[in-house]
């Protein structure tokens, strides 16, 4: 995912040079921050999701898009993108929510967009009609809860079988890990842990 190809699709927007492009990612600590001191108007907007402040903190990405120019930086808007192989609408739902708290914290726009290869088979036509691929149809539908549909490369971030075997072997590895640690921990602080054996809790004393 190129997030100054998908800043250039606005840049017309807001009379920048797209070659001059440049994005800020916002970090947890900040989206956090503008969470903790806005509470009071965020929890006004009409989000669609439940726990949408949250989830705000959790993006895929959220970035300020400027331009670069010799003396400053220049602001110019924000993108919140949420990504995957197949869009949902709780992905278009994520990052319409955004895009409302990140216009409401910033004063700046925002521009909700869903980064994904495909639409996933059963999603409802009133979730697909909340997404456009072009961007002059987008703005010019003016709904806060459509987004703008970056299409990705349909073979990109298409793990192979053995990529998928592989990482999930890793996991495996790294629960069994988690689960030795865990115990061993609970061993040095009480003295045992507690495990469930033949029907019953039993205190074992090592891991």
């Amino acid at each position: 995912m190129n997030d100054l190809e998908i800043a250039g699709k606005f840049a017309g927007l807001h009379g920048l040079d797209k070659d001059m492009l440049d994005t800020t990612h916002i970090s947890r600590d900040a989206l956090r921050d503008w969470v903790r001191d806005h509470r009071d108007a965020l929890l006004s907007l009409d989000l669609r999701q439940e726990g949408a402040l949250r989830k705000f903190r959790r993006p895929d990405l959220v970035a300020l898009v400027s331009e670069m120019r010799s003396d400053r930086m220049e602001p110019a808007f924000y993108l919140a993108v949420e990504s995957s192989y197949s869009a949902e609408e709780k992905d278009i739902d994520k990052a319409t929510d955004n895009a409302k708290i990140l216009r409401a914290v910033t004063e700046r726009q925002a521009y909700p967009v869903v980064a994904a290869a495909r639409l996933h088979p059963r999603m409802s036509d009133e979730a697909r009609a909340r997404l456009y691929e072009d961007v002059d149809r987008y703005v010019a539908a003016g709904d806060g809860d459509t987004a703008l549909w970056y299409r990705l490369d349909s073979g990109a971030g298409v793990p192979t079988k053995e990529e998928n075997d592989a990482f999930f072997r890793g996991v495996d590895r790294a629960m069994r890990r988690a689960a030795v640690e865990a115990r061993q921990r609970a061993i040095d602080t009480q003295g045992y842990v507690e495990t469930w054996r033949d029907g019953k809790i039993v205190r074992d004393t090592e891991v």
